[in-house]
């Protein structure tokens, strides 16, 4: 089944799923900005999963996608929590960063190519200039192309293709992609704990001063 033919089939389940996250998104407005891009996003990934799971004939696919919509159910079922202190922003993308690299982990190699400098310009501005991570990364998105490596010509070296090159550095800039985007996950959560962490003090200052105001 074509890319087409599945798109089409699904578009009525897509337009459920639109009006289930608009539901979701306006049934609490308190952080409305934060949840719209959340849901956003996981319809986004809800219709690469689509996209996909039309490779019925392999099972570790269907694995696979069946895991990035449970994350996906999951992350909606969060972001549309109506008690925002009870760590609705934490769960809602951490089952979408759970989506992503699952996504990432089954993903061909068009999708990697494709997806490759988004992964690389949020890891630019996450890990440091001389994480590991993020030098690797960027070492396999400046080559000419997946799968390519030099030989010796008569006119200096060029660049060849082999299936079994391709093969191997597809899976090495998948890897790298997931290392870096685990580790730019890990920083936007540490950011978020200290957000919290902020808020938190905040509010405790705040009660504790109304509190001696009304018993003065």
């Amino acid at each position: 089944m074509g890319e087409k033919e599945q798109s089409g089939k699904g578009s009525d389940s897509g337009a459920d799923t639109a009006s289930e996250a608009g539901a979701a998104w306006s049934a609490w407005s308190f952080g409305g900005a934060w949840r719209q891009h959340a849901l956003a996003r996981a319809l986004y990934l809800e219709h690469q999963n689509r996209l996909l799971y039309s490779d019925k004939d392999d099972p570790g696919l269907q694995e696979a996608c069946r895991f990035v919509g449970a994350d996906v159910a999951l992350a909606r079922q969060a972001a549309g929590s109506v008690w925002p202190f009870r760590g609705s922003p934490e769960r809602t993308w951490s089952h979408i960063h759970a989506a992503e690299l699952v996504l990432l982990k089954v993903a061909d190699e068009e999708r990697l190519k494709g997806w490759s400098s988004s992964v690389l310009e949020l890891a630019k501005k996450r890990l440091h200039e001389s994480d590991c991570r993020l030098v690797k990364l960027r070492e396999l998105c400046g080559r000419d192309g997946i799968g390519s490596r030099e030989h010796r010509a008569a006119g200096g070296w060029r660049r060849i293709f082999t299936r079994k090159a391709r093969c191997a550095e597809a899976n090495e800039l998948r890897y790298a992609m997931m290392a870096a985007l685990i580790g730019s996950y890990t920083a936007i959560n540490s950011w978020y704990s200290r957000v919290r962490g902020v808020r938190n003090i905040l509010i405790s200052v705040t009660m504790l001063a109304l509190g001696c105001r009304y018993h003065v």
